[in-house]
C-alpha cells in the first residue's frame, strides 16, 4: 500500500495515535512489526471507513455521471426471481441512462447493472 508519506512520518503519526489512545498499536519482534489486538481492531475499523468512503464517492460520481433515472426494485425471497438478472441485463442494454437499486431480505441499497 502506498501512502504518500515518508516513514518517519508514519511513525510519528503511528506515536500520536498511540499516545491519543494510550495503547501499543503495534508491537516490535525482531525487525518486524506486528499488529497488537487494538491495532487489529483500529485496521478493521479503518477498512471499513475507507469501504464507506469508496461507495460514497461512487454515489457521488453517479450524480455526476447524470443518471437520468433511478429505478428501486424490492424482492422477497431470490428463488421467485430467477429469471431477474436476465430481464436486467436486456433492459439496461436498452436504456443506459438508467441505475438500479435493489432493496430485500439479504441486501439493502445495493446496485446492480
Amino acid at each position: 500500500m502506498v501512502l504518500g508519506i515518508t516513514q518517519s512520518a508514519l511513525s510519528h503519526r503511528i506515536r500520536e495515535a498511540e499516545r491519543r489512545l494510550d495503547t501499543a498499536l503495534f508491537k516490535k519482534v525482531g525487525r518486524r512489526l506486528h499488529m497488537t489486538p487494538a491495532g487489529e481492531r483500529l485496521h478493521a475499523a479503518a477498512l471499513r471507513a475507507v469501504d464507506e468512503v469508496t461507495r460514497a464517492e461512487e454515489e457521488v460520481q453517479a450524480l455526476s455521471d447524470k443518471i437520468s433515472h433511478l429505478v428501486r426494485l424490492g424482492q422477497g425471497t431470490y428463488s421467485r426471481f430467477h429469471w431477474l438478472p436476465e430481464f436486467l441485463g436486456e433492459f439496461y442494454a436498452q436504456a443506459p441512462d438508467v441505475e438500479g437499486r435493489r432493496h430485500g431480505s439479504r441486501w439493502r441499497h445495493r446496485r446492480w447493472r
